[in-house]
């Protein structure tokens, strides 16, 4: 130091050297006990050299890591064991500390081992240190830390903020950033989604990565796919823009990146449909897709670390649709049965699609005693929302039903069995499910308004042939059967437990009880087909199995005549024929005479009472074999009731006089109808 004006004897001379001049401290500190001096040439009297009085000590650290002895066990964000190593300068005395400081950082830290250690502080992210015995300057120290959890951004190589320092008296360090820092990268974000959402079905993987350290193209990203199917064919022929592999065995698939991606910058992996990859067969969970991602990068390494957000994909595991009774066109009880691979909470929704059916009101309905308490319609979309309103576990089978009275109404129509058209999806918050084919459904047959039930002759109270007639809108398989429920029928003795046998079907009748019949006494009719019937074919079978007609005949569409089918593909329950022809029937019936002299004109007495009704322009005839008289049309009669029957007509070719009706007759009620001997009609000489 040269002085630029002379300095007085006695005088206090302060020099201060400016950083600028570029002095550097020793690296190994500056030990006060060493020798330190001054001296000068002055021309009044030149000075030896001078120990300084006072040296202010500077301590320093050599060689200070912060390593993990399980590298592989380190993710940002988690608990890891640390190891701490320096080589202190000067001696660290008890009741002195050691402070490390480690941003980010959170826990109570446990420092091994431990009986070195007289205390351990962790406050304001910085670990204060004191040693139970002297720590040699020149000596290496050894610290195993648990008990902290790395900050969620990782740490850096080079990263400044994570010092040491002391307060030694033999050499006091300021805050000195590490030399050698383990760097662990993290993970900011990890999404991921899918561009068909369905589980077991092929899918675009689409990865938006943030991380907390730069990656250049040397970089490697690792994902980890344990639970994806892969189709190998598809994964062989795999190309990317930037080099990649596919390791089949440890399911994990590697990309470098193309470019350089600085730190907290959005990174994009895609994965198109086109290489092969298939969301599980029980999709996944939101957020919780068991997927991981790694990264090895000169700026930061990442150990396996699952992608903090990934889209939910639910699987409806099990689902079948039934109806009761089965009936086309009318209300039914609905029964829905599933198993979800997720639980379905409290607000979630179950959605049905089933496409032609409907509903008068769309009001929404609230019920009790179901996990599904809220059912709500919509005919624009055809689609039944249920509403979770407690929750429904994964992996349990559930059956939920609908009222008839919630008076949804099946179309008109026959559904196939397994229809396509039934469709059922979830809004689940861990993972919702796309709208995907119920798995099974039952079929409902329908045969529509061409059933019809006709009897030949047509005759009360004889053996009559039944002819059926149907078209049934699905085919009937062989063996399928068509049972007839005919009330108040009887089978004549001599066809009892005879089976008809054709080509096209067998046929037998039974007498009806009440598990089988809708409506008892009578009989039931199998007819079993012996071969296939088509969709939409009219189909004709004649019966002869000694059918016997009720007393009272049949009344036209009779409600009380039914048709059932047992059936795999096609089954219909009891239901009415759309035409049934009438066979009327005469309780009673007398005639008189009088006088009772031949070759006379009489008059003629019919008494008469029938089963069934008869309208105005219906017609009575009576036959009067060998009966004489001339032809003739409107001939004035009398009835009782009054004016029912006021005309007749004779037919002397064919002997029968035919009355008209001139008002409507109940059934059963006494018919009385005199036809007067100005007529002309006389009894045949052979008598009567």
């Amino acid at each position: 130091l040269f002085t630029k004006t002379s300095i007085l004897s006695n005088s206090l001379i302060s020099i201060t050297v400016p950083v600028t001049a570029g002095l550097k401290l020793p690296q190994e500190g500056v030990n006060a006990s060493n020798f330190y001096y001054i001296r000068s040439n002055a021309s009044f009297g030149q000075t030896g050299p001078y120990r300084f009085d006072s040296v202010q000590a500077v301590g320093s650290f050599s060689l200070v890591s912060l390593t993990f002895p399980s590298p592989l066990q380190v993710f940002a964000g988690q608990a890891a064991t640390m190891l701490v190593e320096f080589v202190p300068t000067m001696n660290v005395n008890p009741a002195e500390k050691v402070s490390v400081a480690l941003p980010g950082f959170t826990g109570t830290p446990v420092i091994q081992p431990s009986g070195e250690i007289a205390s351990v502080t962790f406050l304001s992210s910085v670990m204060n240190v004191i040693f139970s015995s002297v720590r040699a300057a020149g000596v290496q120290v050894s610290l195993t830390i648990t008990g902290l959890i790395l900050p969620a951004n990782g740490i850096q190589s080079g990263q400044q903020d994570i010092t040491i320092s002391s307060n030694a008296a033999a050499g006091p360090v300021l805050p000195t950033a590490f030399s050698s820092l383990y760097s662990v990268g993290a993970l900011k974000q990890a999404k991921l989604s899918f561009d068909n959402p369905v589980a077991n079905q092929l899918t675009a993987l689409k990865f938006e990565i943030t991380t907390s350290m730069s990656m250049n193209v040397s970089s490697n990203v690792s994902i980890y796919l344990p639970s994806f199917q892969v189709n190998n064919t598809l994964i062989e022929r795999l190309s990317c823009p930037s080099p990649c592999s596919w390791n089949s065995e440890a399911k994990i698939f590697s990309v470098r990146p193309a470019y350089f991606v600085p730190a907290n910058t959005l990174y994009t992996i895609l994965l198109p449909q086109s290489t092969g990859f298939s969301l599980p067969v029980n999709g996944i969970r939101k957020d919780a897709s068991g997927v991981k991602i790694g990264v090895e990068s000169v700026f930061g390494r990442i150990q396996p670390t699952p992608v903090t957000s990934s889209q939910g994909v639910g699987v409806f595991l099990a689902s079948s649709l039934r109806f009761d009774p089965g009936s086309a066109g009318v209300s039914n009880t609905i029964q829905l049965t599933f198993m979800y691979s997720f639980n379905i909470t409290v607000g979630d929704t179950v959605d049905l699609v089933l496409k032609d059916f409907s509903r008068t009101s769309l009001q929404t309905v609230t019920v009790s005693g179901s996990s599904f308490g809220v059912l709500k319609w919509s005919q624009v979309a055809y689609t039944l929302t249920l509403t979770c309103t407690q929750e429904v576990p994964a992996f349990t089978e559930y059956s939920v039903q609908i009222s008839p009275t919630f008076g949804l109404v099946t179309p008109a129509m026959a559904l196939p069995r397994d229809s396509s058209t039934f469709l059922i999806s979830s809004t689940a918050a861990q993972g919702p499910a796309q709208p995907r084919r119920i798995a099974a459904s039952a079929p409902i047959g329908y045969f529509g308004s061409s059933t019809s039930l006709a009897f030949i002759p047509g005759v009360a109270s004889q053996v009559n042939d039944v002819t059926l007639a149907f078209t049934s809108q699905l085919s009937l398989d062989e063996q399928d059967i068509v049972r007839l429920f005919l009330p108040a029928f009887q089978q004549a003795e001599a066809y009892r437990d005879v089976e008809m046998v054709t080509d096209g079907f067998n046929a037998t009748a039974h007498t009806c009880f009440s598990s089988i019949c809708p409506s008892s006494p009578g009989l039931y009719v199998d007819v079993q087909l012996r071969k296939k019937v088509l969709a939409n074919v009219a189909n004709l079978f004649t019966l002869s199995l000694g059918i016997v007609l009720p007393d009272n005949g049949v009344r036209g569409n009779d409600n009380g005549f039914k048709f059932s089918v047992i059936s795999y593909v096609s089954p219909v329950p009891a239901t009415s024929f759309a035409l049934v022809s009438p066979v009327g029937a005469i309780s009673s019936a007398s005639l008189s005479f009088s006088p009772l002299e031949v070759k006379t004109s009489i008059s003629i007495i019919l008494q008469l009472s029938l089963a069934m009704n008869l309208n105005v322009e219906d017609t009575i005839v009576v036959k009067l074999p060998k009966f004489e008289g001339a032809s003739f049309t409107k001939g004035a009669v009398t009835s009782s009731p009054s004016g029912c029957v006021t005309q007749s007509s004779w037919n002397a070719v064919d002997f029968t006089l035919t009355m008209k009706l001139a008002s409507a007759l109940a059934a059963n009620a006494q018919l009385t109808v005199t036809v007067p001997p100005s007529l002309s009609i006389s009894i045949p000489s052979q008598g009567v």
